[in-house]
């Protein structure tokens, strides 16, 4: 189930939008990492029922013709209602490998450039919340938070764009 809604304001220089969902799956498929076989093989198990829900949202804002501005993310809850004998969940376990939340804030500006392209400059801030994977009844992997800072300059002409970048500038591991 979901419910969002979306808007265009500030004579279209603002757009914004948000939704709040609600999931049921049924035999849900997951890796089951205390099967692997050969060390490298990943086994597929259905582990049984989970619930998924949450809110995303995302806003951008052409601050002027040359800048704009952006912010998205989402907050979310899962868990196991029910599980199989093959599973090593218990009820109440989060799904595997599902962040609870992330954010993201997002820059461009637009100039002119040289010998007549466009440039560009793009910054991008990303942080997203850890993960937990379940390995046995007993043991539980839970992954740290992760942000990450990635810029472009780049200049574009009809049928050709060049561009310098760097990404995870702050040397996040993931």
């Amino acid at each position: 189930y979901e419910v969002g809604a979306k808007a265009l304001m500030l004579e279209g220089r603002l757009q914004a939008e948000a939704a709040l969902f609600y999931s049921q799956y049924e035999d849900i498929q997951d890796s089951d990492p205390s099967r692997q076989l050969l060390g490298s093989v990943v086994v597929i198990v259905n582990p049984g029922e989970a619930e998924m829900q949450g809110i995303e949202w995302s806003a951008q804002l052409n601050v002027s013709e040359q800048f704009s501005v952006g912010f998205n993310g989402h907050y979310m809850d899962t868990e196991f209602v029910k599980v199989s004998t093959v599973s090593n969940n218990v009820i109440g376990d989060p799904i595997n490998y599902v962040p609870k939340y992330s954010v993201a804030f997002n820059t461009k500006f637009d100039f002119e450039g040289p010998l007549d392209s466009a440039g560009f400059t793009a910054l991008d801030y990303n942080v997203q919340g850890g993960s937990v994977e379940i390995i046995s009844i007993n043991s539980r992997a839970e992954s740290d938070t992760l942000t990450h800072l990635n810029m472009r300059l780049g200049l574009n002409w009809e049928s050709f764009t060049a561009e310098l970048f760097g990404r995870n500038l702050t040397n996040e591991s993931d």
